[in-house]
């Protein structure tokens, strides 16, 4: 059962997490970080990443 006034997720909402969570990686990482690094620390598939980060571009 969902909380009284939960809004449902969309996929705008899940990228928009994502995109963030990007962000801090890389913020956390304080300067150059591989795509790939970023993949394994957000545990997302590279794919996601790189999609995500080139919209982010």
């Amino acid at each position: 059962m969902k909380p009284e006034g939960a809004v449902p997720r969309s996929g705008g909402v899940q990228s928009l997490e994502r995109g963030f969570a990007i962000l801090d990686k890389m913020a956390d990482a304080g300067g150059v970080i591989s795509l790939s690094q970023l993949a394994s620390d957000a545990g997302l598939p590279l794919p996601t990443i790189h999609r995500l980060v080139r919209t982010l571009v």
